[in-house]
């Protein structure tokens, strides 16, 4: 008796996911699918997308361009701001970022384009906190980290007051953190912005006292080689999200299981705007990120999907002949 099974069980994707492949293996499956070699070919189409997504994004350009060769992008990556400022400007009809837009912006876009942009989400990441391997402290609460951003001098266990660090305060790291403490955008006292995470990692590696704010979307690589040498480098933070809640860490190990049950306080879902017909490439590329095959890269690099990808199990009910 045949038995079909049209969806992958969490449980089975989460089991998974102390297997990740490295994001620069997703080219090997490229070959999935194949395009007729005399379909005609478009120019290169720009999108904008938020820089913290480069490293996933830049995994699956060849496995896309594999695919669907007809619509090739050029993608333009830029901090969250910038990006939604071009976005805005018309610079390209195609936006990859961490949040919804505002009600200001979405005013700005009907205004402009006379309806809004059309939103698909793709996946779920998050913001990670590191601290130099020689602070004591192991977690951080959502309050505490909501009296660093305002100024309110907190320190760590042995006295030292805390520095806040990351890229810049245009970038969606710090915007994840107001969106989850529910506050407003705001200047933050003592900030030392490096420019990217990497910069970010390296001081934190230096500075006994900085907190590093920065993105796992390109942490989540456990085997890629620089990834593994830049956490082990840096103490990687629990966060609680209240008092007496148990403090959840990602690693590479679990990662994708706190995702996908929203253990995580600093997880952001990452989305992509289009505001352009169906044939156009900024959609053909959205549709093959929303699609199976692009989940499924997604989900290899280390995000949870918003759409896990299906499988299709056969059972075969059949009668195994016993020994005697």
């Amino acid at each position: 008796m045949l038995f079909l099974v049209n969806k992958l069980l969490y449980g089975a994707l989460l089991a998974g996911a102390a297997l990740l492949l490295a994001c620069q293996d997703a080219t090997s499956e490229q070959h999935v699918i194949s395009t007729p070699a005399q379909q005609k070919t478009h120019a290169p189409v720009r999108l904008l997308a938020d820089v913290q997504l480069e490293t996933v994004l830049q995994a699956t350009r060849l496995p896309y361009a594999n695919q669907v060769p007809a619509y090739p992008v050029d993608i333009r990556y830029l901090t969250e701001d910038k990006a939604i400022e071009a976005f805005l400007d018309g610079d390209a009809r195609t936006l990859v970022l961490s949040r919804p837009l505002t009600e200001q912006e979405l005013r700005v876009h009907r205004q402009r384009y006379n309806s809004p942009p059309q939103e698909r989400l793709l996946a779920t990441g998050a913001v990670l906190l590191v601290a130099h391997p020689g602070v004591a402290d192991t977690s951080v609460q959502m309050l505490q980290l909501l009296g660093i951003l305002q100024g309110k001098g907190q320190t760590w266990t042995n006295g030292q007051r805390i520095i806040p660090v990351c890229d810049g305060g245009d970038g969606s790291n710090l915007r994840t953190l107001f969106l989850r403490l529910g506050v407003s955008p705001a200047r933050i006292p003592g900030l030392y912005a490096t420019g990217s995470d990497s910069a970010t990692l390296a001081y934190v590696v230096r500075t006994p006292h900085a907190l590093g704010i920065v993105g796992y979307e390109a942490l989540a690589d456990a085997q890629d080689p620089a990834v593994r040498q830049a956490l082990q480098q840096v103490s990687l933070l629990a966060v609680a999200d209240k008092p007496g809640s148990p403090a959840v860490r990602l690693s590479a190990e679990d990662a994708i299981q706190h995702l996908a049950k929203g253990r995580y306080p600093l997880a952001r879902e990452w989305r992509i705007l289009t505001r352009e017909g169906s044939s156009a490439a900024g959609t053909a590329f959205a549709t093959y990120l929303t699609g199976p095959f692009g989940q499924r890269l997604l989900y290899k690099c280390g995000l949870m999907p918003a759409d896990p990808p299906g499988r299709e199990v056969e059972l075969v009910e059949q009668t195994i002949p016993v020994l005697k």
